[in-house]
């Protein structure tokens, strides 16, 4: 079953029973395994095993992902803890720009 938007690239191969989500983009030739499942707005760069759940882009097993994306309103603080440990330790500052 494939949501609206979804795209197909090259010669993808689908499995039996595949699910995709909304939005969802592959790179040619590849093969998504039965039962795969692809969350909304994911991109496919690689081969999805059978009955294997990925999200994110590039995609990742959905729970690596979902870890990923609670942690990301959480980065600026922890960018912020770090340089003040760092700058404790006189731990030099290799990155100059991307300030937070």
């Amino acid at each position: 079953m494939l949501a609206g938007q979804a795209g197909l690239s090259g010669s993808t191969h689908l499995g039996r029973y595949v699910r995709m989500g909304g939005q969802v983009g592959t790179a040619g030739h590849l093969t998504i395994g039965d039962g795969a499942q692809i969350a909304a707005q994911s991109g496919l760069a690689n081969d999805i095993p059978a009955g294997v759940t990925v999200g994110g882009s590039p995609s990742v097993e959905i729970r690596t992902w979902r870890r990923m994306v609670a942690a990301l309103p959480k980065l600026p603080q922890l960018i912020r803890r770090i340089r003040h440990l760092e700058s404790l330790l006189n731990v030099p500052r290799r990155d100059k720009q991307g300030d937070v």
